[in-house]
C-alpha cells in the first residue's frame, strides 16, 4: 500500500512538472511568434493598397523619407527585389524610425559603401552652415510623367520614389497625375496637361527658415502645405498672372490655355499678388491691421491698383492679364462633384490618418 502510494504521488509530481515545463515552452513561443510574426514593437506590417508607393508610405509613417529609411526598408524586406515595383496586397516590414537612425538595420552593402565614403562625406550635412538645398520625392505617378533635370536637355520618363530637387521642371501629359511630397511634408499633386517647375527649395537650419518656390505654367495643381513656424520662411506658387503665398493650408490652383489662373481655398489661408508689383516669391511682411470698417461692394480691380488679394476658406479667385475678377465663395461640397477634387481630398485623408511610427 505504502509502495503504491508512493508510486502514483511521484507519478502526480512528474505529470506537474511536465506541464509546467511544456507551459513555459509555449509561453517562449508565443511571444517569440508575437514580435516576428505581428511585429510587435519592433516591426509595423503594412498591406500596400491602391496608390500606394514606399516613399508615400515612409511619409505616412516616419514624416521623412531617404536613403537611410530606404537602405533599413530594404534590408527588412529581403522579398522585395525594387522598391519601385511593389503590388496591391503585398506585405512590408516597416521598423520604427527610432532603430533606423540607431543604425539598427544598415545592410551589408550599405555598411560597406559608407566604410569605403570619406568621412567628410558622412558628416556633410552636419558641416555645411547656412543654406542646405531641400528634395522632393515622387510618391505617386499615373500614366505619362516627364521630368527635365537641371542643366540637362532631354526629357526623361519619371520614376516612382524618384528625387526631384530645385530647377527640375515636370511635364504631365493626358489622362495622367503625379504627386510629390518635399522633405517639409507639403503635398504637391498634378492632374494631366500640366507644367509645373521647383525653382527653388533650400532650408537654413540655424535660423529654421525654409524656402519653397514653385511655378505652374499650364494645368492643375492641388496644393496642402504644412504650417510655417518661422515667420520668414516662404511656400509660393507662381502662374502667368500672379502669384500665391501660403502659410499651411490647403487650396487648389488651374491655369488654362489663355493664362487665367483659378485659386480654390479649402482650408486656411493664402495671399494672391500681382507678379508685376513684387519681386518673384517675396512674401508681404507682416503688418498691423485696423478693427472692422465699412467697406465699399465689389468692383472690378484694374491692374493698376491690384497689389495683392487675400482669399480664405471656400473662396475662389480668378486672375487674367487684366487682373483679378472679384472673389466669391464657392459650395466645397458641389466641388466634389470633380473627380479630381474629390480624388485629393480622399488622399489627404488617407495620408493624415496613419499613426506615426516613431
Amino acid at each position: 500500500m505504502n509502495v503504491a502510494h508512493h508510486v502514483i504521488r511521484n507519478a502526480r509530481g512528474y505529470r506537474r512538472w511536465s506541464a509546467l515545463v511544456v507551459g513555459l515552452f509555449l509561453s517562449i513561443f508565443f511571444c517569440v511568434g508575437t514580435s516576428q510574426g505581428s511585429a510587435g514593437d519592433e516591426f509595423k506590417i503594412v498591406r500596400v493598397k491602391k496608390g500606394d508607393s514606399v516613399s508615400y508610405l515612409s511619409f505616412k509613417l516616419y514624416k521623412k523619407y531617404n536613403k537611410m529609411i530606404v537602405d533599413s526598408i530594404c534590408s527588412c524586406n529581403p522579398e522585395m527585389k525594387d522598391i519601385n515595383l511593389i503590388y496591391v496586397g503585398q506585405k512590408l516590414r516597416f521598423p520604427r524610425l527610432s532603430y533606423i537612425e540607431q543604425g539598427k538595420y544598415v545592410s551589408k552593402k550599405e555598411t560597406k559603401l559608407r566604410k569605403k565614403r570619406p568621412a567628410a562625406v558622412l558628416e556633410d550635412k552636419k558641416q555645411r552652415k547656412n543654406i542646405v538645398k531641400m528634395e522632393a520625392f515622387i510618391t505617386y505617378l499615373s500614366g505619362d510623367v516627364e521630368i527635365l533635370r537641371r542643366g540637362t536637355s532631354d526629357w526623361q520618363p519619371a520614376r516612382m520614389n524618384q528625387e526631384l530637387s530645385e530647377g527640375d521642371r515636370i511635364r504631365v501629359k493626358k489622362n495622367s497625375m503625379a504627386e510629390l511630397i518635399t522633405e517639409k511634408n507639403s503635398v504637391i499633386r498634378l492632374s494631366e496637361n500640366s507644367a509645373f517647375e521647383i525653382a527653388k527649395l533650400e532650408k537654413d537650419p540655424e535660423r529654421k527658415v525654409e524656402t519653397s518656390r514653385f511655378a505652374l505654367s499650364l494645368g492643375r495643381l492641388w496644393n496642402k502645405v504644412k504650417k510655417l513656424l518661422s515667420p520668414e520662411s516662404e511656400h509660393t506658387v507662381s502662374t502667368p498672372t500672379a502669384i500665391s503665398g501660403i502659410r499651411g493650408t490647403v487650396y487648389s490652383i488651374d491655369v488654362l490655355a489663355n493664362s487665367d489662373t483659378r485659386f480654390k481655398i479649402y482650408s486656411g489661408s493664402i495671399d494672391v499678388w500681382n507678379p508685376c508689383e513684387r519681386p518673384t516669391g517675396d512674401m508681404m511682411p507682416p503688418k498691423k491691421v485696423s478693427g472692422p470698417v465699412p467697406v465699399a461692394g465689389p468692383h472690378p480691380v484694374g491692374m493698376k491698383e491690384w497689389t495683392s488679394i487675400i482669399l480664405t476658406k471656400h473662396q475662389q479667385l480668378v486672375v487674367t492679364r487684366r487682373g483679378p475678377l472679384k472673389k466669391e465663395a464657392f459650395d466645397p461640397l458641389k466641388d466634389r462633384d470633380d473627380t479630381w477634387v474629390k480624388w485629393n481630398v480622399e488622399r489627404d485623408q488617407d495620408l493624415e490618418k496613419s499613426e506615426p511610427w516613431l
